[in-house]
């Protein structure tokens, strides 16, 4: 890993059987070492890293989910053991997103008053739903990226269909849809659609992304995971999903990931949010908004971790 002298290897655990087995292989390794505290904040400990040059942390696998974020966030940080795991990589994070809390959706299912605040499609500066033309325009680029795959005896399935903007655009082009959704209240309303519109090939499902295998006696052509990623809890549990996905396809069937969060853009869109809220901050406190400039929650994915991905997901087919 490269750890040595000028290479200390990071601890990232709290007071535990294994502490002392993880400074004493240190130290019998010849290195130093450097207590992370899982304690503090995402970006403290990776300016730690950074600044010692660290590579190599020993964990626990309750902190899976900072890791595979550090890992990605520190260019020289390349190795991390959890001592009380076998396998990391099938590891489930312990700390949840509560952008994937079921009751979060009820809420917002209830007080919605169109589609758009249906799914929850809020701008981050100011909280304002996005317009019509924006959801729009969003639909439309899906269907456009969708459209040379689609035929009329294809069966698609979308996890998180949400309010419906890429449902009701692909559904028409194609033999059956099966939309999925955490929120009970969001299916019930599209059934109401559904219903009211005489729409015979969609079929809705109460399902999270990580019930998707209780689908039984159905496969797809087409599985479609769109503006949803950002909620996930973690990296491991996106491969999960993407395993899950692909066990449903049918051969030479596709796998559409989009509206993805993107790593190299993080720190952008930080800073603009920052300065948003410097310079809107009379108009943010009337309206009684707080924008959020730390995205601890959401999920943001390194282009290379889909490059990745196939290294350890066979099936996957570039």
């Amino acid at each position: 890993t490269g750890a040595g002298p000028d290479r200390p290897v990071g601890i990232l655990m709290d007071r535990c059987i294994f502490l002392p087995e993880a400074i004493w292989g240190v130290l019998k390794s010849g290195a130093a070492y450097v207590p992370l505290e899982p304690s503090q904040p995402q970006d403290m400990l990776r300016r730690m890293i950074d600044d010692t040059r660290m590579s190599a942390v020993i964990s626990l696998k309750h902190y899976i989910r900072v890791l595979n974020r550090l890992q990605w966030e520190c260019p020289e940080f390349n190795t991390f053991v959890c001592l009380d795991s076998d396998n990391i990589a099938l590891e489930d994070e312990s700390e949840k997103s509560g952008l994937m809390d079921r009751k979060l959706w009820e809420y917002i299912g209830k007080q919605a008053h169109d589609d758009i605040t249906l799914g929850g499609w809020r701008n981050s500066f100011d909280g304002e739903p996005f317009s019509q033309e924006e959801m729009d325009e969003y639909g439309d680029n899906v269907l456009q990226k969708l459209d040379p795959l689609l035929h009329d005896n294809m069966s698609v399935l979308e996890i998180g269909c949400a309010s419906g903007f890429t449902m009701y655009r692909v559904a028409p082009r194609v033999k059956y849809y099966l939309g999925t959704d955490i929120s009970p209240v969001v299916i019930e309303k599209n059934r109401e659609k559904i219903q009211e519109n005489n729409i015979k090939n969609i079929e809705l499902a109460c399902k999270s992304a990580e019930e998707i295998d209780t689908i039984e006696g159905k496969s797809f052509d087409l599985i479609v995971i769109n503006s949803v990623i950002q909620g996930f809890h973690g990296h491991n549990y996106l491969v999960k999903i993407i395993r899950k996905a692909i066990a449903l396809l049918n051969p030479n069937g596709y796998l559409f990931i989009g509206d993805v969060m993107d790593h190299a853009l993080r720190k952008t869109l930080i800073a603009q949010l920052e300065a948003y809220k410097h310079s809107h901050r009379t108009r943010l406190k009337e309206k009684k908004f707080r924008v959020d400039t730390e995205l601890a929650e959401e999920l943001f994915v390194h282009r290379d971790f889909f490059r990745d991905v196939p290294a350890d997901v066979h099936e996957i087919v570039n």
